[in-house]
């Protein structure tokens, strides 16, 4: 009788420095979606990247401190998504950001941004902040962000409560308590959509920031 000899691979070393390049450690579970959503916090941490690179007017640059600011405290931002027939599909929503790398939006069930979501997760969100037109020049002052993001769906009913909190504490912080009784009355009917930001910009125009051109003077730039 012929016996095969098997071999062992030898155990793996762990590595404590390989869980700095991690974002989530993703756990098996039963499902995608619930696999998509979990995420450990002890390897979580802010990794959006701020670059102005590929902005053609680098002398329009939008300062990171500013721009940090704007995604703080924008009002909405317009999130555009690919449709699965071609073409784009682009629609205003507010958002809350977690003050790390992500932001979150909510909207139902079942709707034309979880079908397009469910066919291409990349998407960007644009947030334009304060702007001033100027008739006379023919010009337009501005400051606005653009995200680079990663949609994620099937979250944790944990982490979609945590979402709808932040929310009410950005839009209705006089009514935090009768927001969270809301939330819980209309929770199952809500989906939260999360946007995990992998790279992110920013630009402005003249004299929304200071230093900046005064309305009224002489420019030629437009």
């Amino acid at each position: 009788m012929r016996i095969q000899r098997q071999t062992v691979a030898p155990p793996r070393t762990f590595r404590p420095q390989l869980l700095n390049r991690c974002r989530y450690r993703i756990i098996t579970t039963k499902t995608d979606a619930i696999q998509r959503s979990v995420r450990l916090r002890f390897c979580r941490k802010q990794v959006m990247n701020y670059q102005n690179d590929s902005i053609r007017r680098q002398d329009r640059l939008l300062d990171q401190p500013e721009a940090t600011e704007l995604l703080r405290r924008g009002e909405y931002g317009i999130l555009c998504m690919q449709r699965p027939e071609g073409g784009g599909y682009g629609v205003p929503l507010n958002y809350v950001w977690d003050e790390a790398d992500a932001i979150y939006i909510h909207c139902a069930p079942e709707g034309r941004k979880l079908h397009c979501l469910r066919e291409c997760d990349r998407v960007t969100f644009c947030i334009v902040g304060k702007t001033q037109v100027l008739p006379a020049r023919f010009t337009t002052f501005y400051e606005s962000i653009l995200l680079d993001c990663r949609a994620r769906t099937g979250l944790t009913a944990e982490e979609r409560r945590r979402a709808l909190d932040h929310l009410i504490g950005k839009y209705s912080p006089e009514y935090k308590t009768i927001g969270r009784q809301y939330v819980e009355k209309s929770f199952h009917r809500t989906e939260i959509i999360r946007l995990d930001i992998l790279s992110w910009s920013g630009k402005c125009k003249d004299n929304l920031h200071p230093g900046a051109t005064p309305p009224g003077a002489n420019s030629n730039r437009t």
